[in-house]
C-alpha cells in the first residue's frame, strides 16, 4: 500500500494520475469522478496525520462535488531496502559467572 500511495502521489503531481487507474474501468465521462476519488484517497494517506481528513469530512467530500478539495501533500511511506547481501546472522551471547576459589 505504501509504495502504491507514493506512486499514485507522484503521478498526481505530474498530472498523469489517469495512468494509475486501469483503463478498462474508467471512461472519459467518469474521469472527473475518478480524479476526485484519487484526490480524496491521497488526502487520507498524507504523512502528517493532522493533515488527513476526518471520516466526516471525507464522507462529505465524497458525497458533494461542489466542495473544493485541497491539494494532497506527500504520503507517508517507508523505505524498502533490497540487497543481495546475506541475511543477518543470529548472534548468541553467553554469560560467564566468575567465582573465587
Amino acid at each position: 500500500m505504501c509504495l502504491n500511495s507514493f506512486k499514485a502521489w507522484k503521478l498526481w503531481k505530474e498530472e498523469r494520475w489517469l495512468e494509475f487507474v486501469d483503463e478498462s474501468i474508467v471512461s472519459e465521462s467518469h474521469a472527473s469522478d475518478t480524479m476526485r476519488c484519487i484526490n480524496i484517497a491521497l488526502l487520507c494517506v498524507q504523512e502528517n496525520a493532522a493533515d488527513r481528513p476526518t471520516t466526516i469530512s471525507m464522507v462529505t467530500m465524497l458525497s458533494s462535488e461542489s466542495i473544493p478539495l485541497p491539494e494532497p501533500k506527500h504520503p507517508a511511506y517507508f523505505h524498502v531496502r533490497v540487497t543481495d547481501e546475506e541475511p543477518p546472522s543470529a548472534n548468541d551471547v553467553t554469560m560467564s559467572a566468575l567465582q573465587g576459589r
